[in-house]
């Protein structure tokens, strides 16, 4: 039974691994956008609550945080292929800066592999923060086709949340997942 638990945060995973696509599908074939919700809600549950549960079963080792992180962007690829495929004209509003942040985010992305030889994942509370911001424009464009306010903050705060992990990995000698924030690195390198 406890060798069951410990494999609960990767499922969770794995669940929204799997959701990505499902929700594309569900845009795709023109089912209810409620279907869509509830997809939506579901993977953004496994979401906080995989690292929650790792935590607390001991099982939060760096391979499933960057799984985690990497899991994020493929789900969220997916989710924005669907508001593309129903929100064409927000995606086109607001083109140059999501083209500033997936320039942001790919950079610093390479420049990570680069640097450590492998995929960065700091799960900084701006990312989580980033993350909340996405759930709500997402919500609000495919359900109310709101695209304002909740898709500023969103973006600006993926811009802070790229620009933090630029500063994490120019900072970092080595490779590590789980950072609080650039302040507390800084903060422990003066110490």
């Amino acid at each position: 039974m406890q060798k069951l638990l410990r494999t609960i945060p990767a499922l969770l995973i794995c669940v929204r691994f799997a959701l990505g696509p499902i929700i594309w599908w569900i845009v795709y074939n023109k089912i209810s956008p409620w279907w869509f919700l509830v997809g939506f809600i579901v993977a953004y549950l496994t979401d906080i609550f995989d690292g929650i549960i790792a935590r607390r079963l001991g099982v939060s080792t760096p391979a499933l945080r960057t799984a985690d992180s990497w899991v994020d962007t493929w789900f969220y690829f997916w989710v924005m292929v669907s508001v593309w495929m129903t929100h064409v004209d927000t995606i086109q509003k607001f083109a140059t800066p999501l083209l500033i942040l997936i320039t942001l985010q790919v950079s610093e992305w390479v420049y990570g592999r680069i640097k450590f030889g492998r995929l960065t994942g700091y799960h900084a509370y701006i990312a989580k923060a980033w993350g909340i911001s996405l759930f709500f424009a997402i919500f609000s464009v495919m359900l109310f086709n709101y695209d304002g306010i909740f898709w500023w903050a969103a973006i600006i705060l993926g811009w802070i949340s790229s620009i933090e992990n630029w500063l994490l990995t120019l900072t970092l000698s080595t490779w590590t997942t789980d950072v609080k924030s650039i302040f507390h690195v800084w903060r422990t390198k003066k110490t």
